[in-house]
This record gives structure tokens, C-alpha cells and sequence, in this order.
């Protein structure tokens, strides 16, 4: 039996070019879609209690007293928890999940699917840096016709 080998000449990078590509191509379109949709409501349920805490502490500053400072962010999180429930950091959080669930699945869709097609297009395994920059930039421009049309829908409004 023999062996497999990498090329040793090009180390890491020849095993990569060698295996890597075939192995990540066979991802299905659908997979992908799923992907960006589930990266996007993770995200938003990691950074909505964030945003929750900094909103609550630009009105307390709005409201408070000339020279009051407002609580630590940790301090407003547990006041908020004990007097409102943890339920207050994700109030209104589904709509911004939808919305971030649907522009995510849209862009690693794209992404892979212009990749496809560009490697396709020119004859190569891998794209060189200026293909995965072209890439990126038309699956962040499909991201934004959804963010066109969720404002567009909503009467201006995100």
C-alpha cells in the first residue's frame, strides 16, 4: 500500500491545494443558506443583550440629573434582570433576528455560489485573493438589496 504524501516542496499549502478544495466544493447551496441563517441568529442573540444594556443606558442619561453618572453596564444588566426578569435584555429581539437571519443566509449564499462560478469561469481549483475579494464584495452587495427591501417594506425604517 502506499501512503499519501504531501508534496513536500510546497508543505502545508500543497496538501491544501491537493485535498481542500474537492472536500469544501461539495457543501450544498441549501447548507450554505442555512449556515449564514443560523450565524446570524446566534449573533444577534449574542450581542442583542448589548445593545439592550447600552440603549437603557443612553436614556437613563437622557433622564438623569446634570453630573449623575449611570451604572456600570454589569450593575444595569442585573437591575434590569432582578426588577424586569432576564426576558427585558431580548425584548423586540425577533424581529432584528429575522432580519440579520435572512441578510446572513443571503451573503454565505452568495459568497459560495459567486466563488462557484468564478472558479468555474476560470478554469482554477482555488481563487486567488482578488477572487475571494470580488467575491465577498457581490455577496455583501446581495446582502444589501435584502436590507434595501426589509427598509423599503418597513417605510424607512430598520
Amino acid at each position: 500500500r502506499q501512503r499519501f504524501r504531501p508534496p513536500m516542496s510546497q508543505g502545508a499549502s500543497g496538501f491544501h491545494q491537493a485535498n481542500a478544495p474537492s472536500a469544501l466544493r461539495s457543501v450544498p447551496n441549501e447548507i450554505n443558506l442555512a449556515a449564514g441563517m443560523l450565524a446570524g441568529s446566534i449573533g444577534v442573540g449574542v450581542a442583542y443583550p448589548f445593545d439592550t444594556i447600552k440603549t437603557k443606558t443612553q436614556a437613563f442619561l437622557e433622564t438623569a440629573a446634570p453630573g449623575e453618572k449611570a451604572p456600570s453596564p454589569w450593575a444595569l444588566a442585573q437591575r434590569l434582570v432582578a426588577e424586569e426578569g432576564a426576558g427585558t435584555l431580548y425584548g423586540g429581539v425577533s424581529s432584528t433576528m429575522i432580519g440579520q437571519a435572512l441578510i446572513k443566509g443571503v451573503v454565505f449564499f452568495a459568497y459560495e455560489a459567486v466563488q462557484r462560478g468564478l472558479e468555474l469561469e476560470l478554469g482554477t481549483s482555488e481563487l486567488d485573493a482578488a477572487g475571494l475579494f470580488l467575491s465577498a464584495c457581490i455577496s455583501g452587495a446581495a446582502g444589501s438589496f435584502v436590507v434595501l427591501g426589509k427598509n423599503k417594506r418597513s417605510g424607512g425604517r430598520l
